[in-house]
């Protein structure tokens, strides 16, 4: 072979190398791009599914209490407007074991469903890739809408803690979606739509 085509071989093969490691390279930042996407969330889902195991937990010790107070107080325990309109209006007359239910009940909204909560606003906050995909198709729009819904719902929630917690110890709950309707209620179906993209993945 002349020296001329060795060197052009030598060339092409060259240039062919080049590229080959410029598309592994590519992909590999793609896997990893994807990992960190797949990553953040299933970051959230577990959140989610903090938030409602704890929720599922106080719901049952607020039902325990509501039906103590009823049993307890038959005459003077009328809430229209709800659970917390209940505790609240009870508060000075509980027995000990209703203030024990009390304080589990406003414990698990301070430090288990507030702390789950900013995490939550904190991973909305920064992401840029779920919530913004708004106009996508499929499930990727559906959990954008979500995601977006989940933000405004997680906002109101703050705003009422920040009202009703901290210095009104009557008050244990934390509700928007119920009888008074302060705000938003939580998306339903989110933790399915995530659970479909992560498949997805």
């Amino acid at each position: 072979m002349p020296e001329s085509n060795k060197v052009l071989v030598a060339a092409v093969l060259a240039a062919l190398g080049y590229i080959a490691k410029l598309i592994l390279h590519e992909f590999m930042a793609w896997r990893r791009r994807k990992a960190r996407s797949l990553a953040r969330l299933l970051r959230l889902s577990s959140l989610l599914n903090a938030a409602y195991v704890a929720f599922a937990i106080q719901s049952r010790n607020r039902d325990r209490l509501a039906s103590i107070i009823k049993g307890s107080h038959p005459d003077e325990a009328h809430s229209p407007q709800g659970y917390d309109d209940l505790l609240s209006t009870m508060y000075d007359r509980f027995a000990p074991e209703e203030k024990e239910l009390h304080a589990i009940i406003r414990g698990i909204t301070t430090h288990a469903l507030k702390p789950i909560n900013d995490a939550m606003i904190e991973w909305l906050d920064s992401d840029v890739e779920f919530r913004v995909q708004k106009g996508a198709r499929g499930e990727r729009g559906e959990l954008a809408a979500k995601l977006n819904a989940l933000a405004g719902h997680l906002l109101l929630w703050r705003a009422k803690y920040e009202t009703w917690i901290p210095n009104h110890p009557a008050h244990a709950l934390v509700y928007l979606a119920d009888e008074k309707e302060h705000g938003l209620g939580f998306p339903t179906g989110l933790e399915k739509v995530i659970d479909r993209v992560i498949e997805s993945f």
